[in-house]
C-alpha cells in the first residue's frame, strides 16, 4: 500500500485519522516522560540498612509496610534467639511489586535461607507493578532500576502511567531534593506500645476495595520471586472485621498455586491502627504469634525433613 492509499483511507474515514493522532500523542508523551525519568532518577541515592553480618541461618520476612507493624520484633528475636537471623525486607506499597522485588535482589541471599511473603493483596493487581504516578515509587528507584524495568519489563511497566501530572510533579521534587532512600528496613525499629494504639478514625476512610485480579499477571508475579534462591512461603495478611471487599478467588487462587502456611485471617476492629493493612500492639503480638507456629509447623519442620 503507497502513500497517497494511506492517505485516501484517512479521507474516507476520518476518525482513523484521529486515532492514529491520539495514538501518536499518548507514545510521543510515554517517550517524553521515559527521558525525563532517565535524566533524573540518576541523582537518587541509595542507603540501605544492612543487617550485621551472622553465621546463623536466615529468615527474611518480606513485605510491604505492614513489617513495621504487624509483627512483633522482640517475640521473634526471644523465639529465634541463637538459631535464625530474622531480616525484614520491605517497600510501601504504593511503590509497588518492582521496587519490592529489587529490594530483595539487593540482599544476599542463598539458597538454603528462609523467605516468608507477607504480602498485602493490593500489590498482586498489575497496575501496582510500576506506578510511575505514585512519589513511592519515585524515591525508591534509580538510573540503573529504571534502565532495568524499562528493559526488562516493557509492557508491565506501561500499565503504571496513569497520572502523568503526578509523574512530572514528583520528578520536580526529586530533582530538587537529591533524597537518600532507604530501600528496606533490615535493622529493627521498635516502637512503644502507645505508638500502635487504636484508632478507630480510620474506619472511617479506609477500606481494602479489590474488585478484580489477573491470573496471568499473578503467575508472573509468581515466577518472579521462585527465580530468587532461597526456600519460599507465603502467608496471608491480617484483614480487619467488616473493613474490606476482596474476591474470594484472588484468596483462592494464591493458596492453590504457591505454598502457603496459613488461611486468611480476620482479625477484630479493635486490633486496627491506621490502615486497612496495620494492626495495633495487641494485634501485633497475636499475629506474631501465629507466624511462630506457622513457622514450627510448616517451615522449619519442612526444613528439618529435608537436612536429614
Amino acid at each position: 500500500m503507497n502513500n497517497n492509499s494511506f492517505i485516501s483511507t484517512f479521507s474516507q474515514f476520518p476518525v482513523l485519522k484521529r486515532v492514529a493522532h491520539i495514538l501518536l500523542l499518548g507514545f510521543l508523551t510515554w517517550a517524553c516522560l521515559a527521558i525525563v525519568l532517565f535524566l533524573t532518577l540518576d541523582k537518587v541515592q541509595f542507603q540501605n540498612n544492612i543487617p550485621k553480618k551472622s553465621s546463623l541461618p536466615k529468615i527474611y520476612l518480606i513485605g510491604c509496610s505492614n513489617m513495621d507493624y504487624n509483627y512483633n520484633d522482640s517475640l521473634l528475636n526471644a523465639q529465634f534467639k541463637n538459631k535464625y537471623q530474622i531480616i525484614k525486607i520491605h517497600t510501601s506499597l504504593s511503590a509497588g511489586m518492582f521496587c519490592l522485588l529489587e529490594n530483595i535482589r539487593d540482599q544476599s541471599i542463598n539458597k538454603d535461607d528462609i523467605l516468608i511473603y507477607s504480602i498485602p493483596l493490593h500489590i498482586f493487581i498489575q497496575e501496582n507493578f510500576a506506578p510511575f504516578y505514585n512519589a513511592d515509587f519515585d524515591i525508591s528507584m534509580n538510573h540503573n532500576r529504571i534502565n532495568r524495568l524499562l528493559k526488562q519489563y516493557p509492557f508491565h511497566s506501561l500499565s503504571g502511567y496513569r497520572n502523568y501530572h503526578t509523574i512530572i510533579s514528583n520528578l520536580i521534587k526529586l530533582n530538587s531534593n537529591n533524597p537518600i532512600t532507604h530501600t528496606n528496613d533490615n535493622i529493627s525499629t521498635s516502637k512503644n506500645e502507645s505508638y500502635y494504639k487504636f484508632h478507630p478514625s480510620y474506619l472511617t476512610n479506609a477500606r481494602i476495595n479489590i474488585t478484580y485480579y489477573d491470573s496471568n499477571y499473578v503467575n508472573f508475579v509468581l515466577n518472579e520471586f521462585n527465580k530468587i534462591p532461597g526456600k519460599h512461603y507465603f502467608r496471608f495478611e491480617p484483614l480487619i472485621k467488616n473493613n474490606f471487599n476482596i474476591p474470594v478467588g484472588i484468596t483462592q487462587y494464591l493458596a492453590t498455586h504457591t505454598t502457603y502456611i496459613n488461611k486468611q485471617n480476620i482479625f477484630k476492629i479493635n486490633h486496627s491502627h491506621n490502615s486497612p493493612y496495620h494492626l495495633n500492639n495487641a494485634g501485633s503480638i497475636e499475629n506474631t504469634n501465629q507466624l511462630i507456629q506457622e513457622m514450627k509447623i510448616s517451615v522449619l519442620n519442612s526444613v528439618q525433613v529435608h537436612k536429614n
